[in-house]
């Protein structure tokens, strides 16, 4: 089947009388040129550089927080043990239950604790695992931090090296390690601190109950402890004296410390002092110790790093990697990978396999504070075509079926206007039931969820090599999901009906006919016809026809005068721009060509109205509050792989560059946001769908798209939101083959046009990866502007009027 089968053919959009009064988008972007704005070969902007000081390690159970921007140094401030924010509805958010914990020293020189750094905070690559060098005088003394993936627990280990580089002996060296942790119940002041119970037992056990609330905080130490201390320890170690041995005590804030003697250190001698740090409830004090003295069966922790180094090692190798990455890019891949495992829920039972928009750490936006550690449906979709194209089905599928839990989703039918639907409007509880945010505006409604949870489920389903998941959940999919898109068509405009769609614009009065909704809608459904052939479903070609219907009423009513893509029909009636960078995902779907000159006039139009001030890359659309005029990194790289897609190489390669740089500087995180001006990171990070995983789609489509646009072999899946990009991993389809066919292999027995496809019964489609015939490099340049304009005015596409019969 050829690549090209999913694109539509060039629309023929009815010229019928539309509101006027529309600026011409385009004209606009011309004259920021020709009055020397923006310009394809402007300046490169701000420089990335190091703004973000916070760092997490996470297992799927528990994630704790290093965070280096306060005023006393950087240390451990956070853990949460559990990764989502709110269990189920009425729930209270998840709890921080740590306030701190750091090591302290004692030398000839004096006591110190080590908050104070001496460099940043750095990966192992590949792991989950960081660095901490801290300044100790003439010891080199480093922490490192991981959150252990095979402990079943919401835990860390925390180690303290010491490393003697002199050339004589250091004696009398003693090591403390702090614990202040809120497991009690409220105090006047707000944190969780009140009738605390803190106890360190023979063998250097430390426990530290919530008299009251029944949360358990235990440190287990890898070497018993010298002395302990229950009572002032942060001053008393401050002071330079030792602590006492085995202690109790029972107060608001209790705060309890381990201390370890350290005779003396040769030339070049290391030696580790490790804890390891877990949380359990309901008062149970045994099962934790038991859990952790089985998982290191007597192990030290340089031992267990080495193993979970190791596992690491052997997942990221199952997976697939893109032979081109360069050497600043892949580490950052690498890294995008992990924090999708490690942000994936491993918690038994219903909360399984989800994985929240971001970890629970974040940086402010000026008033603006937010953490996403909440499930949405579409940055779960990424996250998932992501895995699934990097060859990590289970991980995939395991996230899909947390999605469609049944029984879960279904409280928005009046306003959908369905009898039933599989899939969350909006975002999830931890376990799984739907949530919507809603405010006096009402609930967020977002139809884009039902076409990106069936393009992520065919791209996983193909992955997977076979339909055992399509089999298993074949109503919830087709049913659902794919007939609630049909339902929910608008037959006034041939676009899916108004909703809240990406950006969450809420409901009465303020739902639109967005064009990334309808844009995905058409992808959905296309995907939803693959499937249902496969399962022997007669709607696929209802589905199809719907998906042709919806891309006929995008191009007949959502492109302005001008060729310009706007964001919604109801912005473009009353004349405004409506520029909204989520569009250019008609483009990556497949929706709409790249080659009839709609994708050129967008690019200009965007750039010209949305470009940030730093230089670099984009807001999200001309709104205007103080989360649109953020930049967002999902735009930026959802129009990298646009431009990609129209072989627009080197713009795509710079804006990815442009995110590259900025993890590199940034502990190779990617965030939510970047502040407009300084490009300082803002809001969550790491991101996980709008982060990591299109980070990864983007480079695994690389090879695949540029192999298309330079005449070369159909490699990939250029049509798609990502493509096979390298070598390795798993099968690129059920059926072997090559997957071409606009965003998935179809892993089924038509796929090819001698057995009939449907979406290609002719078999004579050229293969192509890209739609390059008529974009310019560099985006298109003056000549395009200056010259072009001329031709595009006389092909403007103007929205029709409702059909009569909706009137009435």
């Amino acid at each position: 089947m050829s690549a090209a089968a999913h694109r539509p053919a060039p629309l023929t959009r009815p010229s019928a009388a539309r509101p006027t009064g529309a600026a011409p988008i385009a004209a606009v972007a011309a004259a920021a040129l020709l009055l020397g704005g923006w310009s394809p070969d402007a300046g490169a902007g701000v420089p990335a550089w190091t703004s973000y000081h916070r760092v997490p390690s996470a297992n799927g159970l528990g994630v704790v927080v290093w965070s280096g921007d306060g005023a006393g140094g950087g240390r451990l401030d956070r853990f949460s043990d559990r990764l989502y924010q709110v269990r189920s509805p009425g729930d209270e958010p998840v709890r921080d239950l740590l306030y701190d914990s750091y090591f302290g020293l004692r030398t000839a020189s004096g006591a110190r604790w080590l908050t104070a750094t001496a460099g940043a905070p750095s990966w192992t690559p590949g792991t989950n695992a960081f660095s901490i060098p801290r300044e100790a005088g003439a010891l080199e003394v480093t922490e490192r931090v991981w959150a252990p993936m095979d402990l079943d627990l919401p835990a860390f280990v925390h180690v303290l090296e010491l490393h003697n580089t002199s050339a004589a002996p250091v004696t009398g060296v003693e090591v403390f390690s702090l614990h202040n942790v809120h497991v009690g119940a409220p105090t006047a002041g707000g944190p969780l601190n009140g009738a605390e119970r803190v106890e360190v037992a023979d063998g250097g056990l430390l426990t530290e109950v919530g008299v009251t609330t029944g949360l358990v905080w235990q440190v287990h130490p890898f070497d018993p402890p010298d002395r302990a201390g229950c009572d002032d320890v942060w001053a008393r170690v401050g002071r330079g004296d030792d602590l006492d041995g085995p202690c109790a005590a029972s107060r608001d804030d209790a705060v309890g410390a381990l201390q370890w003697s350290v005779p003396s250190l040769a030339p070049g001698e290391r030696r580790q002092i490790a804890v390891v740090q877990t949380f359990s409830s309901g008062g149970d004090l045994t099962s934790a110790p038991a859990a952790v003295a089985a998982w290191r069966a007597g192990r030290s922790a340089e031992e267990l790093d080495a193993l979970q180094q190791a596992g690491w090692a052997a997942w990221l190798a199952a997976g697939r990697h893109p032979t081109d990455l360069r050497p600043d890019e892949e580490p950052v891949y690498q890294q995008a990978l992990v924090f999708l495992k490690m942000g994936q829920v491993r918690e038994p039972g219903e909360a399984y396999g989800q994985i929240p928009a971001s970890l629970p750490v974040s940086a402010p936006v000026g008033s603006f504070q937010h953490e996403w550690n909440i499930t949405w449906v579409r940055d779960g979709a990424y996250a998932i075509a992501a895995l699934a194209q990097a060859g990590y089905t289970a991980e995939a599928l395991d996230a899909l079926a947390f999605q469609i839990q049944p029984g879960k989703s279904g409280g928005y039918r009046d306003q959908l206007g369905v009898s039933a639907y599989a899939l969350s409007v909006c975002r999830y509880y931890g376990d799984g039931t739907e949530w919507s945010d809603e405010d006096a505006t009402g609930p967020n409604i977002e139809l884009d969820n039902f076409g990106l949870w069936l393009w992520a489920a065919a791209e996983a389903l193909d992955a997977a090599g076979d339909d055992a998941f399509l089999r298993e959940h074949e109503a919830a999919i087709f049913d659902g999901v794919a007939q609630v898109l049909e339902d929910t068509i608008d037959p006034a405009w041939d676009l899916t009906m108004a909703d809240s769609s990406i950006w969450e614009r809420h409901w009465n009065g303020n739902q639109k006919h967005f064009t990334y909704s309808s844009a995905w809608a058409v992808r959905g459904l296309r995907e939803a016809a693959r499937m249902a052939d496969r399962a022997g479903d007669p709607r696929a070609e209802r589905w199809r026809a719907a998906a042709d219907q919806i891309a006929a009423g995008i191009g007949a009513h959502l492109i302005s005068e001008d060729d310009v893509l706007v964001g919604n029909l109801e912005e473009l009636q009353r004349g405004a721009p409506s520029l909204d960078l989520a569009a250019v995902d008609a483009f990556n779907a497949g929706v709409l060509p790249l080659d009839d000159g709609v994708f050129a006039a967008s690019v200009e139009a965007w750039r010209s109205g949305l470009g940030v001030s730093s230089g670099n890359g984009f807001k999200r659309n001309d709104d205007g509050d103080l989360y649109d005029e953020q930049e967002w990194v999902m735009v930026d790289l959802r129009l990298a792989a646009a431009l990609r897609r129209a072989c627009r190489l080197e713009e795509a390669a710079e804006l990815e560059a442009w995110i590259t740089a900025q993890a590199q500087a940034n502990h190779w995180i990617i965030p939510e946001l970047m502040e407009p001006t300084s490009a300082a990171y803002a809001g969550p990070a790491p991101m996980m769908g709008f982060g990591s995983g299109l980070y990864a789609l983007n480079l695994l489509e690389r090879g695949p798209l540029e192999a298309a646009c330079a005449g070369g072999p159909d490699t990939g899946r250029p049509d798609s939101g990502g493509g096979d990009g390298g070598e390795g991993g798993a099968a690129d389809g059920a059926d072997g083959a090559d997957g071409a066919d606009g965003g998935s292999a179809d892993g089924g027995a038509a796929d090819s046009a001698a057995a009939g496809d449907p979406a290609d019964p002719t078999g004579d489609t050229p293969k192509t990866g890209c739609g390059c015939g008529s974009t310019s490099p560099r985006g298109g340049g003056l000549a395009l502007v200056a010259a072009g304009l001329v031709g595009l005015a006389a092909r403007r596409r103007r929205p029709a009027p409702p059909r009569a019969e909706a009137a009435g």
